[in-house]
């Protein structure tokens, strides 16, 4: 590489010129070598996230297909909301394997996230319609898991609360952010919060343990009809 500097002096008819030549074959290998290093472990990294991806579907396969074939309903409920779970994890290691770097866009997944979940855990999509409104975000994938998974145990536990019998109705998933203020719902329109008093289930830890982790906070109100989460962020949200 040759580099020409004028030298300004107090001959103005004179033109001085400082000619410089550095070798930089070394430095020039050295960048397409770490170019190339990149290029590599970001193919690497979407082969690793594509074969998750297709073992997180193998095991809710066989989660679902387990299931279906059990006779005992407390045993079907469990092992659908496993399934529901699982399948919440591999819809965000798809979007994260298609992405270019690890950021996830929110609106799709959880887009992604509701058609599983009316495909798996509702017999009739008809009569319970699973819906979904978000604000176009870009969260980080740390992020995106903790509120797939928070967004997975709230439309579990309305699924299985809100339509006894034959009741028909929606679960409304939506996302709301102003600047660094974001807050997320799941709703619901059918029977209303119990009587009874709130017991601590294994969804009901795991939605406490994610919030706890997105240092956000969480609330359960009467709809009328319906009930309602609402989930918000506090003074440090990690939503980027």
């Amino acid at each position: 590489m040759a580099k020409a500097e004028r030298l300004i002096y107090a001959e103005p008819s004179v033109t001085h010129l400082v000619l410089s030549v550095a070798d930089v074959t070394d430095l020039r290998a050295t960048e397409q070598l770490r170019e190339e290093i990149h290029q590599s472990q970001a193919l690497v990294v979407h082969e690793v996230r594509h074969r998750v991806t297709n073992s997180l579907q193998i095991v809710a396969s066989v989660l679902l297909l387990n299931a279906r074939a059990t006779q005992s309903e407390d045993a079907r409920g469990q092992l659908e909301a496993a399934y529901s779970r699982v399948m919440a994890v591999a819809a965000l290691e798809r979007q994260l394997s298609e992405a270019s770097d690890d950021q996830v866009e929110l609106g799709d997944y959880f887009r992604r996230l509701c058609a599983n979940m009316s495909g798996s855990a509702i017999a009739d999509p008809e009569r319970v319609v699973l819906r979904s409104f978000v604000d176009p975000v870009v969260v980080s994938s740390s992020t995106a898991a903790c509120l797939g998974m928070i967004v997975t145990e709230l439309i579990i536990n309305a699924l299985k609360h809100a339509f006894p019998g034959a009741r028909r109705g929606n679960v409304t998933v939506a996302f709301d952010a102003k600047g660094s203020d974001w807050i997320l719902t799941v709703g619901d329109n059918g029977v209303g919060m119990p009587d009874l008093p709130p017991t601590n289930g294994l969804g009901t830890e795991i939605v406490k343990a994610l919030v706890r982790q997105l240092g956000a906070s969480v609330a359960m109100s009467d709809a009328f009809p319906g009930v309602i989460a609402s989930i918000r962020s506090a003074a440090a949200p990690r939503i980027r």
